[in-house]
């Protein structure tokens, strides 16, 4: 149903709730249990939509929140080089990187391998990628690399060849390696 839909009908059920109170207490019983349950159907309906529409509009206010704050700390790590291991602006690693964005920006504890972190929240499917998912990829036989999604088709990572970088993953290279999404809620 449509939230217009919705919003008139929760309108005229308040504004008409006295007048289906009259009706339905002269109608037989049986009649009174269908009007009753199709008006629970078409309220319940309505009030799913809301919240759905309410839940749309409140993560677009948190990925808006959170965009400003990884460009922010992207700014900072920008050109780092890949290492191995690494945990600091000497070298850092793809997991590394995002186990620092997870503490530094979303305030979450993360675990520090990319093999920790592929089994960490919930599978996500690509098309429902929402800020500060974790994006992980298939890069060879046995290899795994790990990025945070940022918005747009881009996910901010450590490049072996290029260190900290942004990069699209909805084409090219990373779109053929694409292995899977996650979201973390508080580390889980």
């Amino acid at each position: 149903m449509t939230g217009r839909f919705c919003l008139q009908v929760s309108q005229r059920v308040v504004n008409l709730w006295g007048i289906i109170i009259g009706l339905v207490t002269n109608m037989s019983h049986r009649f009174k249990t269908i009007i009753i349950s199709g008006l629970i159907f078409v309220i319940s309906g309505c009030a799913s939509q809301l919240s759905e529409q309410q839940y749309h509009t409140e993560a677009q206010l948190i990925e808006q929140q959170l965009q400003p704050k990884l460009q922010g700390f992207y700014q900072q790590w920008h050109g780092v080089p890949y290492r191995f291991g690494g945990q600091s602006k000497a070298g850092i690693d793809c997991s590394g990187l995002t186990q620092l964005i997870y503490q530094q920006v979303l305030q979450q504890s993360l675990p520090r391998t990319t093999a920790q972190q592929q089994d960490v929240g919930d599978e996500v499917d690509i098309d429902e990628l929402f800020v500060g998912d974790l994006i992980f990829f298939k890069t060879g036989w046995g290899k795994r690399h790990v990025g945070v999604y940022m918005g747009d088709g881009r996910f901010l990572h450590a490049s072996t060849s290029k260190g900290v970088i942004i990069s699209q993953f909805n084409q090219g290279y990373w779109r053929d390696h694409f292995w899977q999404a996650r979201r973390v809620v508080n580390g889980e």
